[in-house]
């Protein structure tokens, strides 16, 4: 018996099979105890545990529990124990939940409040001893018979509810291709790796005794992919079947039926194992995130009530999926870039409320608690939910791209093979931002890499070069001035300030981005040595555009950059409005005339575009067209969920190891990018004088905990963004211009 299967089975146990659990622990109990008896009744007054005092040590008390609310079970038993054994120096608290370093606070609270000494068992305690004797093994091997076999029969991931996927089999074929996604090799066309995985899906239940016809799994992969051609799909299904006989199913040619090999059946069902089980890892992480966030906005809801919010926020964050991969296969065909940030997921939680809200929330709670949660979630996974999202992220936006077209690899096909990017000021910011992180946590930067893997060239021009020194000069003066500060806080100080780090410092750590002589050399040598962005200029092509053209890009940067002077009650001088105008104007223009003479076969064949994460840049193409009359230009924008997606199926897919494309981001910090008012400089110096003489990685934790909960109680409102960073560097501008 695998691992998994038994961690599988002990995850998934409910208050119903207490018995279940009470016969397996002690089993594994029985070296410790000998003595130890089985009592007859279902326990102290509920059916989650029962209060055992071994004969051997009368002064252990053990709590068997299958409640996932162990913190208040462990504290109510502490209670129950005070009381009725008072002699009791040990509560051994024997549990199927994974506790770990979680029961440090409880540990603590009896210690302190009921002198016991807390020894947790939980699921890892299990797990790490299920081979310690024969006794153990058949115990275990028993127990996950029972338990996990009626779950694989009716699998909650492939057959259960999903408002998102209602037609057909959707739900399995979004599994079995995120499973076959991570399992088949790279150089495979999308197309033949899609509909395997679906034809796989429709064999899953399938053996020799129960077989399925051609007709009858061409109409399972049909129902799957509703609104196809279904010539076109009975075509790519048939195909499949062919080369799956070679050696995943048996092919009875006499009856025209399928089933899946004994092996393959075993290793689908190891597998299915395996997601299993990190989807209960993706539920806890859920449940603990969500009870951080309503801390930090300072509900009352409790870990017990924040639980049944879980399967709402779990529905949302699939949703985002969903519509993210939708939104990227249909662009693919209509040539249109898509970012999404926290405002998609907020308007995702809010397209799903339904008349009785999870958890006794108010729909102005749970909608910002909710979409906290989501993006926190994907911003900063665990290791184990990070594989399993980004697996999920690749079959949703496999399934996608097969409602719209059964011809994956054809559509994929449009996409360029190498690229040209440049990165403006709000794509190049982040990169400077990811130093104050370990090396394995710059997710920014690791996807920048990985894209010039897959056949891209970044670049950025001098004004943006010019832009990040002006910037970094700016926030310098803010962290002289301190709490003095009376202006929002610049974006690099502002994340600076978030590390926890200290103050005094930041002027020795942004020498790492340039020195005092050559400033504008170093940042570019900076750029280069850490993410391989070179430094080019686009003022050539955009001296050979259209006269009238490029005069109506100009006039339309300026009134944008005009527009935000105005609204941030910032530096309103018409000559940094013109200067920022400029550098937009040369990326803007620059791209588009440098793609003139390109051979293309749709929006995104094109080789040369810009990346940004200002939004509004979104909106240029379509506004400048309008006021010039220009029909069809097409944007020269490229969104970063684009690039997430383009390394991870794009034509150079296969330059990338699979063990990089699972480390890439589900979605991109936008915490980094929220502008942050001057309530933050204060925070970070009372939190440090508060802890004064206590060791600076504590002083750093509750610096970045308190900052964290400041931002989460502005709101969505509050938040800033893009527009933030531009006011800092338009401060910049402001106060030290460039001759």
């Amino acid at each position: 018996m695998t691992r998994e299967r038994f961690e599988f089975a002990l995850s998934r146990l409910g208050p119903a099979r207490w018995e279940d659990f009470e016969k397996l622990a002690a089993t594994f109990l029985a070296d410790e105890y000998p003595n130890l008896r089985t009592l007859a009744g279902p326990g102290d007054g509920g059916r989650d545990g029962i209060l055992w005092q071994p004969e051997d040590d009368p002064t252990v008390v053990l709590q068997y529990s299958v409640s996932q609310d162990w913190p208040s079970k462990i504290i109510d038993t502490a209670d129950k124990v005070s009381t009725n054994f008072p002699g009791t120096q040990v509560l051994t608290y024997v549990t199927n939940a994974r506790i770990g370093p979680k029961g440090d606070e409880c540990r603590t609270k009896l210690r302190t409040e009921h002198r016991l000494h807390l020894d947790i068992r939980d699921l890892s305690w299990f797990v790490d001893r299920e081979h310690r004797s024969r006794a153990t093994a058949s115990s275990a091997e028993e127990f996950s018979s029972r338990i996990v076999d009626p779950i694989l029969a009716k699998s909650s991931l492939l057959e259960g509810p999903s408002e998102f996927l209602t037609e057909g089999e959707a739900r399995a074929a979004v599994v079995f291709l995120s499973l076959h996604w991570e399992d088949e090799n790279r150089q495979k066309g999308l197309t033949k790796l899609s509909f395997e995985a679906l034809v796989r899906a429709a064999l899953r239940d399938t053996d020799s005794d129960r077989r399925m016809s051609r007709t009858e799994v061409c109409q399972a992969v049909r129902a799957m992919i509703r609104h196809q051609d279904s010539d076109e799909v009975d075509k790519h299904t048939n195909a499949a079947l062919g080369r799956l006989t070679k050696r995943l199913v048996r092919h009875w040619k006499a009856e025209d039926e399928f089933c899946l090999t004994f092996a393959e059946r075993e290793r689908l069902t190891s597998a299915v194992v395996r997601l299993e089980l990190l989807d209960v890892e993706l539920q806890e992480e859920l449940l603990d995130t969500l009870v951080l966030s309503a801390e930090a906005m300072e509900l009352p809801q409790q870990r017990r009530e924040l639980r049944d919010v879980v399967p709402f926020l779990r529905r949302v964050l699939e949703s985002f999926l969903l519509q993210r991969g939708e939104a990227f296969a249909q662009g693919l065909s209509e040539g249109q870039m898509v970012m999404f940030t926290r405002e998609e997921i907020d308007g995702i939680a809010t397209s799903q409320i339904r008349q009785e809200l999870p958890g006794g929330l108010v729909a102005a709670d749970l909608i910002p608690l909710v979409g906290s949660s989501v993006e926190k979630v994907l911003v900063r996974p665990s290791e184990g939910v990070q594989r399993y999202l980004r697996a999920l992220a690749d079959g949703y936006m496999l399934f996608a791209f097969l409602r719209q077209v059964p011809d994956v690899q054809r559509a994929v096909g449009k996409i360029f093979g190498h690229g040209r990017i440049w990165l403006d000021t709000t794509a190049a910011l982040p990169v400077l931002a990811e130093m104050l992180l370990d090396e394995e946590e710059r997710s920014y930067t690791h996807t920048l890499k990985m894209a010039q893997q897959a056949g891209m060239d970044l670049f950025v021009t001098p004004g943006v070069i010019d832009e990040l020194l002006h910037h970094i000069k700016h926030a310098r003066r803010c962290q002289q001035h301190g709490a003095e500060w009376r202006s929002r806080v610049p974006f690099l100080y502002s994340v600076y300030l978030w590390s926890g780090r200290r103050p005094e410092d930041f002027g020795k750590w942004t020498a790492e981005f340039m020195g005092s002589r050559h400033q504008e050399e170093d940042i570019a040598e900076f750029l280069n040595d850490v993410a391989g962005i070179a430094v080019r200029s686009l003022a050539g092509e955009v001296e050979q555009a259209d006269e009238d053209f490029r005069w109506q890009v100009q006039e339309y940067w300026e009134e944008v950059h005009r527009g935000r002077s105005r609204a941030s009650d910032g530096y309103r001088d018409p000559e940094v409005a013109r200067l920022l105008a400029e550098h937009d104007v040369e990326n803007f223009l620059g791209v588009i005339v440098a793609r003139q003479g390109e051979s293309r076969t749709a929006g995104f064949g094109y080789e040369h575009w810009w990346l940004t994460l200002d939004r509004g840049a979104y909106r240029a193409a379509g506004e400048i067209a309008e006021r010039a009359g220009i029909e069809n230009l097409e944007s020269p924008v490229m969104s970063f969920d684009f690039l997430i997606n383009y390394v991870a199926i794009g034509p150079r897919r296969a330059d990338i190891a699979k063990s990089e494309e699972q480390l890439l981001p589900l979605m991109l910090d936008m915490s980094l990018l929220d502008g942050a008012l001057e309530e933050i400089l204060k925070i970070a110096e009372s939190t440090r004088d508060e802890f004064s003489g206590s060791s600076e990685r504590l002083v750093r934790r509750e610096i970045r905990d308190r900052l964290d909960a400041a931002k989460q109680r502005q709101g969505p409102v509050a938040r800033a963004g893009m527009e933030a960073i531009e006011r800092d560097i338009r401060d910049a501008f402001a106060a030290h211009k460039t001759p």
